[in-house]
């Protein structure tokens, strides 16, 4: 019998070592991306829902301080519906300007330009003073297989407009995002 001289490893001892190493690492690598694109996906739909979330109560808060018979709502646009109205403050109706100074007569319009929704600060004669950003990736008119319904929606009845914001982000990967949020402001201000 022949014995073996210790001088190393065979071809074939390295070549499978090299594939064990190098199937372990590829599978390391697969598993910290899946994770490193679930952070991604969870932290993109949280800020997306927050965003949705902060709009839309800040809307509400606004319109509980409006004039009822000062809302003009437009509904023409087969996306968005945009709504105008004017606060109250010392008895007078009008809107802040950028810097929070109550203007007479000014008012607010909310409406999606591109894909955000915009709050624009117009004056007595209706030309934009300033513009904020209020919601990012607002989605255009979906039909979700029953109905076809806007990314920005209003519905006033009687004293209870009814707000609707959907928001849509799509991921790296192509799978898409949608968030629907919807509420009721009662508008008591005449």
């Amino acid at each position: 019998m022949r014995r073996r001289q210790a001088h190393g490893y065979t071809l074939i001892e390295v070549t499978i070592a090299l594939a064990i190493g190098t199937l372990i690492f590829l599978t390391i690598g697969a598993l910290t991306k899946a994770s490193a694109d679930s952070m991604d996906y969870l932290s993109r739909t949280h800020r997306v829902d927050r965003d949705l979330r902060r709009s839309l109560d800040w809307i509400c808060e606004e319109l509980k301080t409006a004039s009822l018979a000062g809302i003009a709502l437009d509904q023409s646009d087969a996306d968005h519906d945009s709504i105008e109205y004017q606060t109250e403050q010392g008895g007078s109706w009008g809107y802040p300007n950028k810097l929070g100074v109550f203007q007479p007569n000014w008012s607010a319009r909310l409406v999606v330009n591109g894909a955000d929704l915009v709050l624009q600060r117009l004056n007595p004669g209706g030309a934009q003073q300033s513009t904020k950003i209020l919601c990012r990736h607002v989605d255009v008119a979906f039909d979700d297989g029953t109905s076809t319904t806007k990314g920005f929606a209003v519905d006033i009845n009687g004293e209870l407009v009814t707000l609707q914001l959907r928001v849509h982000e799509r991921f790296d990967d192509g799978r898409d995002y949608r968030r629907t949020e919807r509420t009721l402001v009662h508008v008591v201000n005449d």
